[in-house]
């Protein structure tokens, strides 16, 4: 019955569903999972940069021959990669490296995009110049 504890202690309601991931994440889950399971970590070595920060932290734990990390946030993280693990074939490494590229320049743009606008708005020369830098040193990179 709602509201009768029936001697049992209060739990508090779990998510019905994982969070959500963005893209970025998923292709980061992917390869290191696929790294994971063959033991090479070549494959991720030119595309950790653009993993997001717990997953470059994730990254290292593997590399040490880890799978627990002493974060609960992480450990949950470690635990969703491992589950991942896959013999990935070369096409599809080749695949997640490519799209995690792809994903991380948009943000990228998306963000540098954003900080524009808002030094427009704000009438800041010096931050509106910056930013213009920033998304021209960019895209030479790209």
């Amino acid at each position: 019955l709602p509201g009768v504890s029936h001697g049992m202690p209060r739990q508090e309601p779990r998510e019905a569903f994982p969070p959500q991931l963005s893209r970025r994440e998923l292709l980061s889950q992917y390869l290191l999972a696929a790294a994971h399971h063959r033991g090479d970590f070549t494959i991720i070595e030119k595309h950790r940069r653009y993993f997001p920060e717990a997953y470059r932290a994730i990254a290292e734990f593997f590399r040490e021959g880890k799978i627990r990390a002493d974060n609960p946030e992480l450990d949950a993280l470690c635990d969703a990669i491992l589950l991942r693990a896959s013999d990935f074939s070369e096409k599809e490494i080749n695949e997640f490296q490519r799209y995690l590229e792809e994903e991380y320049a948009k943000e990228q743009r998306g963000t540098l995009a954003r900080e524009i606008k808002d030094a427009e708005s704000r009438g800041d020369e010096g931050a509106l110049h910056d930013a213009l830098q920033a998304l021209s040193n960019f895209r030479s990179e790209a």
